[in-house]
C-alpha cells in the first residue's frame, strides 16, 4: 500500500477486476478513487490508473460542472447533484443503488449519461472499501422516454379530437356538421398515424433515421393547428399563422414526428397564454434549416428558463414535463434538428424547432409525386 492509500492489487485480482463488464472503481472513505478496471479507465480516456488516483467520481468522469479547476463535491450544482447527495448519505456498512443522470465533456464532447450505481462495501488487504459499479442504462432509459412521449403525444392528438366534439356539442349552427364530421376523421387518421410511427420506432431499434421521408412545411402546421384550435377556443386562446412573412418549403423530416412536436409547441403555448390572447406561429427558411416557431405574450422566470428541457420540470400546478422533454428528444435524436427558445419582456416566449430542409432535386422529385 502507498502513503496515498492506493491499492496495489496482484495480477490475479486484476483480471477479476477487469472482468466485471462495467465500469467498476474501489472508493475510499472520502469516495476518492484508490483503483478501477481497465474498462473505466478507457470510458474516461485516462492513459493510466494514476491519473485517476485520489478523484472524487465527477473528478475523473468529467462531470461538466468540474471545468476550470473545480473540484467534485465543492460546486453550487454538487447540491443538486443526486449522486453527490447519495454518497453523503450512504451508509459504509451497506449494499445500495442508485439510478442518476451525468454530462459529462470527454475531449470537448459532451455526453449525458443515465447510470444505475451500485455500492457494495468490500474489504482488501485488511482496508475497507467501497466498490462502485456504473451500468449504462441509456438504452433502457431512451427506450422509456420513447413510450412515456409516445402515450403523452396520442393523447394529446385525442385530446384535440375530444375538444372538437365538445366546439361541435356547443354549436348551435348544425349546417357545419359535414365539415365536422371530416375534421373528426383527420384527426382519428392523426392518431392512428402516430401509433404507426411509434412501432416504427420501436422496431428500428438504435437506428436513429427510421423514418425517412419528405413534407411540406406548410401542410406540418396546418395539420398540427387543425388538431390545437379547437383546444385553443375551449381556452379562449386564438392561433394564427403569419401567412405575411411564411416561408413554405420541403423539410427532411417524417411528417408525423414534426406534428407531434407542433402540436406539444401549440398545447404549452395555449396553457400558458392569457384569456382572450392570440398566439402567433409561423415558418422561415435559414441556413438549409427549416424554422418553425410559436410565440405567445408569456415570459419565463429565470428558474423555469434554466429548468425547461429537465425530464421532471413542469411550470404546470398538474404537469408532468413530459411535453417539452417530448419536444427536444423527437427534434434532436428523430427529426435530425434542434430546439432552442427566447423569453424576454419585450417579445414574450418564442419556441424555435428547425429540422432540415430537403435539397433542390428532393424537393422538385417529392413536388413531382
Amino acid at each position: 500500500m502507498s502513503n496515498t492509500g492506493q491499492i496495489r492489487l496482484e495480477e490475479d485480482e486484476k483480471h477479476i477486476l477487469d472482468a466485471i463488464p462495467f465500469c467498476t472503481a474501489m472508493l475510499d472513505g472520502k469516495f476518492r478513487l484508490m483503483f478501477c478496471n481497465s474498462l473505466l479507465q478507457t470510458r474516461v480516456g485516462a492513459k493510466n490508473v494514476d491519473e485517476l488516483i485520489l478523484n472524487r467520481p465527477g473528478d475523473g468522469g468529467h462531470c461538466i460542472n468540474t471545468k476550470d479547476g473545480l473540484k467534485c463535491g465543492s460546486t453550487n450544482k454538487c447540491r443538486e447533484c443526486s449522486l453527490n447527495n447519495f454518497l453523503l448519505s450512504y451508509d459504509a456498512s451497506k449494499p445500495a443503488s442508485l439510478e442518476c443522470q451525468v454530462i459529462n465533456s470527454i475531449n470537448d464532447i459532451i455526453s449525458t449519461l443515465e447510470l444505475k450505481i451500485h455500492i457494495r462495501p468490500v474489504t482488501i488487504k485488511d482496508r475497507r472499501y467501497s466498490m462502485m459499479v456504473l451500468e449504462n442504462i441509456n438504452e433502457i432509459k431512451q427506450k422509456e422516454l420513447l413510450n412515456k412521449t409516445f402515450i403523452h403525444d396520442v393523447l394529446n392528438t385525442a385530446c384535440g379530437l375530444t375538444s372538437l366534439v365538445e366546439y361541435i356539442k356547443m354549436s348551435d349552427d348544425i349546417s357545419d356538421y359535414g365539415e365536422y364530421i371530416k375534421l373528426m376523421q383527420r384527426q382519428t387518421q392523426y392518431i392512428i398515424e402516430e401509433i404507426q410511427a411509434h412501432r416504427s420506432l420501436i422496431n428500428s431499434g438504435d437506428n436513429v433515421t427510421p423514418l425517412p421521408s419528405y413534407c411540406v412545411t406548410g401542410d406540418i402546421i396546418a395539420t398540427s393547428l387543425e388538431i390545437m384550435k379547437h383546444y385553443a377556443s375551449l381556452h379562449n386562446v386564438t392561433i394564427e399563422v403569419e401567412h405575411d412573412s411564411f416561408e413554405n418549403a420541403v423539410a427532411h423530416c417524417d411528417p408525423t414526428l414534426a406534428r407531434r412536436v407542433l402540436v406539444n409547441l401549440f398545447k404549452n403555448a395555449v396553457e400558458s397564454a392569457s384569456d382572450g390572447e392570440i398566439i402567433y406561429a409561423g415558418c422561415k427558411t435559414f441556413d438549409e434549416m427549416a424554422v418553425f416557431y410559436i410565440k405567445n405574450s408569456t415570459v419565463m422566470d429565470e428558474e423555469t428558463k434554466n429548468s425547461i428541457f429537465n425530464r421532471i420540470f413542469t411550470s404546470k400546478q398538474s404537469g408532468s414535463g413530459i411535453g417539452t422533454l417530448s419536444i427536444k428528444f423527437l427534434t434532436e435524436k428523430y427529426l435530425h434538428g434542434n430546439v432552442y427558445f427566447q423569453s424576454e419582456p419585450e417579445s414574450g416566449t418564442v419556441f424555435y424547432i428547425t429540422v432540415p430542409l430537403a435539397n433542390s432535386a428532393e424537393a422538385s422529385e417529392y413536388i413531382a409525386s
